[in-house]
């Protein structure tokens, strides 16, 4: 080889080990600036004081990540008061500690994400129960996250006590609670003096809630959006609700795509008669509950797309009462053999029945659909019910219902 291409050969070789020593820099700067920025175990609150002061001391909008592998024990509520982030938090209440909150937010425009958050129901009495996660201000998002053994509710969206003022905007989304005695999620607007409004809840599954279920919404809502709700062994999948305050109305509100799998029912109405209009079932799968549909003392109901499979002997399948202007379209209904009657309507006109369909054999059925003496037949319109067997010629039973009106 000439000693001109010995040193072009040099050439090329040390260029080759310039461009592989620049790559090399490169990749350790993307690894640093990756590391700089991820969450070190070492920098995450390690205990639930530690908790209160990042966030006392974070400017607004601020991201506080903590380590979802390090469980704080929270003896005292963490107060929020600014707009920021919480993301990754574990964290859970001592045995035997009653009448207090894990977390109560009172800031707009603060989000909880990623968290595992266990509660002390075992430990704890129903009369100084308690809920993990309270928003006392809007403009929320809460979401990715799970409940377990809480002895109240896992999220409560609700107006402070003291100079209550209405909870406006947020979007819950995403969240799993198990063991919890009463709602996953649970908005109330409290005695009425203030309101929740414009709140969006989705994709919320709930398991074993012995005295009520995934959703509530409740004492003095307007513009609820309610969908993707799954509901296993639990009072209910969602429920309506108010406590016989003369404020607590709610109105306008949407509730779709709900699961319930034997619960006692898919959607509850435990309301009074004083305003509560313009709700909207849709989407609604029933299996083996005891009562699917139970329905009150709203204006302007409408129910659509319901599909039951199984019911329990108890009730009637659905019961609609004191709701007048109520549409109900496509109902379809199988393995309620004990039923007497699959719709009944009480204290209800201008209603309007389209579509109710089952194939089974009803061997106690005295007809399809009954309406008492007390709903004017003539402001009911009732069509296209197609019932297999002998059932399927009963006449529209006028008279009494039976039907259920139990709180």
């Amino acid at each position: 080889m000439t000693s001109i291409g010995a040193a072009r050969q040099r050439l090329f070789i040390a260029a080759g080990a310039a461009w592989l020593s620049l790559a090399s820099l490169a990749r350790a700067q993307q690894s640093s600036d990756r590391t700089a920025i991820a969450p070190l175990p070492a920098s995450a609150p390690r205990t639930a004081d530690e908790l209160q002061a990042r966030i006392d001391q974070a400017a607004p909008h601020t991201t506080i990540i903590c380590d979802l592998n390090r469980e704080l024990v929270v003896s005292k509520p963490i107060r929020v008061k600014q707009a920021i982030t919480i993301q990754g938090l574990a964290a859970r209440l001592p045995d035997g500690l009653s009448n207090s909150p894990l977390m109560v937010v009172e800031a707009e425009g603060v989000t909880i994400t990623d968290f595992a958050l266990r509660g002390n129901a075992d430990t704890v009495d129903q009369s100084e129960r308690a809920s993990l996660l309270v928003f006392n201000a809007g403009n929320l998002r809460v979401g990715s996250g799970r409940f377990d053994n809480v002895a109240k509710n896992g999220l409560t969206i609700e107006p402070r006590k003291e100079s209550p003022r209405d909870v406006v905007g947020g979007l819950v989304r995403d969240l799993v609670g198990d063991g919890v005695v009463r709602d996953v999620v649970s908005i109330s607007g409290g005695d009425g003096t203030a309101a929740v409004r414009n709140i969006v809840v989705e994709n919320i599954r709930g398991y074993r809630s012995k005295l009520r279920g995934a959703v509530e919404v409740s004492d003095g809502t307007s513009d609820i959006t309610v969908r993707n709700i799954y509901a296993e062994d639990s009072a209910y999948a969602v429920d309506i609700q108010d406590h016989n305050g003369p404020k607590q109305i709610n109105v306008n509100v949407l509730i779709d795509n709900v699961t319930a799998i034997r619960c006692r029912h898919a959607v509850r109405f435990n309301v009074h008669d004083f305003g509560h209009r313009d709700i909207s079932l849709q989407n609604i799968t029933a299996i083996d509950n005891e009562q699917p549909l139970h329905i009150r003392h709203i204006d302007r109901l409408t129910a659509t797309n319901v599909r039951i499979f199984g019911s329990g002997e108890k009730w009637n399948p659905v019961s609609v009462s004191d709701c007048d202007g109520a549409i109900l379209r496509g109902f379809w209904l199988e393995r309620v053999p004990k039923a007497e009657h699959l719709i009944t309507i009480e204290q209800s006109n201008h209603v309007l029945v389209d579509g109710v369909i089952s194939r089974d054999e009803h061997p106690s059925l005295k007809s399809p659909i009954a309406y008492d003496s007390e709903s004017d037949g003539t402001r009911i319109e009732i069509r296209n019910v197609l019932i297999a067997g002998s059932a399927a010629s009963a006449p529209v039973f006028n008279g009494e219902t039976g039907a259920d009106t139990s709180e």
